[in-house]
């Protein structure tokens, strides 16, 4: 897992960015499958206002993803909810 610090350069604030949306959407899909940790370090990184700060979320990030297992949540999720992820065609219903 990583959090680039690098997403839309060093001097440009994060949440400004088109890669808000992105960091958005993936904090909303860890809050969906089970990793609410990973979700707010995230979430965090939107207010970053440096690189040693973001390093230190991308720390915290770490650590919360060797908890939480998010890849892991997220295929139970899938496995769990295929009816959200196939067309009906291809479940021959």
């Amino acid at each position: 897992y990583e959090i680039t610090t690098r997403l839309v350069g060093s001097e440009m604030c994060i949440r400004d960015s088109p890669s808000a949306v992105f960091l958005e959407l993936a904090a909303d899909g860890f809050d969906a499958v089970g990793a609410p940790g990973c979700a707010a370090a995230v979430r965090s990184v939107l207010t970053a206002s440096s690189e040693e700060e973001r390093a230190e979320l991308h720390a915290d990030f770490l650590e919360q993803a060797e908890v939480e297992q998010p890849l892991e949540k997220c295929v139970e999720y899938i496995r769990d909810n295929p009816d959200e992820f196939l067309d009906e065609g291809i479940l021959g219903r």
